[in-house]
């Protein structure tokens, strides 16, 4: 495994006791992921124990399920799902990635929260409002010339964390599982090294579901995935630290 490798510990969706299990090995894992990543729907308290167990910033973004319009004090602080409301979200640690770009550990990240419309509930856009969004992320790149020069010059891969995955790829033919059409348009614009999602956590549809768009590995997160990057771009994926 090269030093120049960045590595990242990206979750989503579903909490996992197998990878808590894992962590209580600090020893070989502590000081060697450069990077702990959110894709959304997970619990305040297990990203925080994540966070302060590796010593790391979370960055993040929501997912649907993680920021619901504020409920009056008399109703429950839970949504439908179990998941905390607005109002016990508050403080929430970390970065939010979503409609940023930002410049961490030799590489450079962005990120879209939320799925596609489906009732009305929680995180959730059109494809126009998606649209919108990765039409701004795009201005700020050519704006700052992040992928034309940084990027080249210091050799860093292009990041993408969002909790929807891409159309076509890995999603599903229901409304709320559907990805967003406009994020091929990112990738075909920007060519990403990285896309990282979650929001499939079907248990028979999330065991190998690493793909490649254009130039671009695509990787459903959930529930955990330890990932190497290198600063060519190529990509590897595990489900344990020490085969990356």
């Amino acid at each position: 495994m090269s030093i120049e490798n960045i590595n990242i510990l990206a979750v989503s969706d579903i909490e996992s006791s197998t990878l808590q299990t894992l962590l209580h090995d600090i020893s070989a894992i502590r000081g060697k992921i450069d990077l702990l990543i959110s894709c959304g729907d997970l619990r305040h308290d297990y990203l925080s124990f994540l966070a302060d167990t590796l010593n790391l910033e979370l960055l993040y973004v929501f997912g649907n399920h993680d920021l619901y319009q504020k409920k009056s004090a008399a109703q429950n602080k839970t949504d439908s799902y179990g998941m905390p409301t607005f109002s016990a979200r508050k403080g929430f640690p970390g970065t939010n990635l979503s409609g940023k770009l930002i410049q961490c550990s030799r590489c450079i990240i962005t990120g879209f929260e939320g799925s596609r419309w489906y009732n009305g509930q929680g995180i959730q856009y059109h494809e126009k409002e998606m649209l919108s969004s990765v039409k701004k992320t795009m201005k700020k790149i050519r704006l700052r010339k992040i992928i034309g020069k940084i990027a080249r010059q210091k050799k860093m891969p292009f990041l993408v964390v969002s909790h929807a995955p891409v159309q076509g790829i890995h999603d599903l033919d229901d409304q709320c599982h559907k990805g967003f059409s406009c994020f091929k348009k990112f990738i075909d614009k920007i060519q990403p090294a990285l896309w990282l999602h979650g929001h499939i956590h079907q248990p028979s549809l999330i065991k190998n579901q690493i793909s490649v768009y254009k130039h671009t590995t695509i990787v459903n997160v959930c529930e955990y995935r330890f990932i190497s990057i290198s600063e060519a771009g190529r990509v590897r994926v595990s489900h344990q630290f020490q085969k990356i």
